[in-house]
């Protein structure tokens, strides 16, 4: 009977490499910090050893717990400080993430970069590792709600709290999720994720991809055609924005305090915006009505005036964001589903 496979793609029993498969290492074998004297069991990623404790593998992974259960030929296996070597096929970077989230889940100093995120929604998958996985969700819900409020009050650059670190520091950017999250079956982050990769990303970048990072896949052509397409469509819906907030109604309110003054700068304005839009594809969409821009204007409309606009404002906006999944080809939001792991 042929012996079960592993997520990995190999047998169980092949799980742990023995010497007499050749394997060719360019670089000389090292060891991570992850590196317990009382461990029984080393992981290799790369040209790197991880010494770590199967138990803990199996109470986190129930992939890892089926492998550890099938005995091993222990004839010719390759073994470290008597420890059995179980080669994995991720990066090393990736597998010294999942194991120390797994040393320290809850540490308020982890604050993973988008490579991180990404490898965890692979291993976490892969290896049915849930809190690996629900950690990066809960951090992509975080970033990418489904709520216009949430992503206005998160997108503020009032706001320096983030769960997912994207500074230039960092490997990975906003676009190199998109596939992942496509992959990993969660619908429901795809909206604002994509609304915000059109938003920060340069023609340029959506053409070509964004510089290549050692430990992420380049964005797909599939996904950049789909960004590209969304990207020529934000001018029309901009325009639309501020033609609904500057020019309905045609007349101001019958309550104006000044109204002839009051139309003539929500004509300028609308033109101003009209051709702000022409020049700039990136212009924000989701952006609130700034609550001190009265003050700074030289000429401000009449408090009814703001109000009037500011509501109209907020209306139109939610309604685009109501129609937000159909402009990346997708469901509607009553309509997207997102994966749970179980």
């Amino acid at each position: 009977m042929d012996a079960p496979l592993d997520l990995v793609g190999h047998s169980t029993e092949t799980a742990f490499h023995s010497n007499e498969l050749a394997i060719e290492h360019v670089e000389p074998i090292s060891r991570s910090d992850i590196w317990f004297d009382d461990g029984n069991i080393v992981l290799q990623a790369e040209n790197v050893q991880f010494r770590f404790f199967q138990g803990i593998l199996a109470a986190y992974s129930p992939f890892f717990k089926d492998v550890f259960s099938i005995p091993q030929p222990a004839a010719g296996a390759d073994v470290v400080e008597g420890c059995p070597v179980m080669r994995l096929p991720e990066k090393a970077a990736d597998v010294n993430y999942m194991l120390s989230f797994i040393l320290e889940s809850k540490s308020s100093k982890l604050t993973p970069s988008v490579a991180d995120i990404v490898a965890a929604l692979k291993m976490g998958h892969k290896y049915l590792i849930a809190i690996l996985w629900d950690d990066a969700v809960e951090r992509l819900r975080y970033e990418f709600p489904e709520r216009l409020d949430e992503y206005q009050e998160r997108r503020d650059k009032s706001t320096v709290y983030t769960r997912i670190r994207f500074d230039k520091d960092c490997p990975g950017r906003p676009l190199h999720l998109v596939d992942a999250v496509k992959d990993a079956g969660l619908e429901r982050i795809l909206p604002a994720l994509c609304h915000r990769v059109v938003e920060k990303s340069t023609l340029d970048t959506l053409m070509h991809g964004p510089t290549s990072v050692a430990r992420l896949e380049d964005p797909s052509l599939q996904t950049r055609i789909m960004l590209l397409g969304a990207r020529a469509k934000r001018p029309s819906i901009r325009a639309r924005l501020m033609r609904r907030a500057y020019s309905e109604p045609r007349t101001v309110p019958s309550e104006c305090l000044s109204p002839q003054r009051c139309q003539d700068i929500r004509r300028s304005k609308l033109i101003r915006c009209l051709q702000r839009i022409e020049e700039d594809a990136k212009s924000v969409l989701f952006r609130p009505w700034p609550t001190d821009g009265q003050t700074k204007q030289k000429r401000p409309l009449c408090w009814l005036c703001v109000h009037e606009m500011q509501e109209k404002l907020a209306a139109e906006q939610q309604a685009i964001w109501d129609e937000l999944p159909s402009l990346f080809g997708l469901p509607s939001w009553a309509e997207l589903k997102d994966h749970v792991l179980e």
